[in-house]
C-alpha cells in the first residue's frame, strides 16, 4: 500500500507543488532554496510520517527537542493543510 501527503494551501484549499512548499519554509525561515535537497530534509522526515496518518501536533512533540524541525512544522501549518491518504 502506498501513502500519499498533499499539502493544500490554507487560503483556497488547493494543491501545492512540493518544490513550492519548500520554497515557502525556506523563505519563512530566512533560508535559500536548494534545486536538489529539502531544506534540512524536511520532506524525508515529515512527509513521510504525514502520509502515514500522523499529525503536526504528533510531530511536534516527536521532535521536540529540534528547534529547527520545528520551525519547519510551524511553518506548514501556518500554510497549509494537511491531506494523507492511502492507496495502491
Amino acid at each position: 500500500m502506498a501513502f500519499y501527503v498533499q499539502f493544500l494551501r490554507k487560503q483556497d484549499q488547493e494543491p501545492e507543488p512540493l518544490a513550492t512548499v519548500d520554497n515557502v519554509i525556506c523563505a519563512e525561515l530566512g533560508a535559500a532554496p536548494d534545486k536538489r535537497n529539502w531544506f534540512y530534509d524536511w520532506y524525508n522526515v515529515l512527509g513521510f510520517k504525514l502520509a502515514s496518518g500522523s499529525t503536526l501536533a504528533q510531530l511536534r512533540t516527536e521532535h521536540a527537542d529540534d528547534q529547527l524541525m520545528l520551525s519547519i512544522i510551524d511553518a506548514i501549518e501556518k500554510h497549509y493543510s494537511i491531506h494523507a491518504y492511502f492507496g495502491r
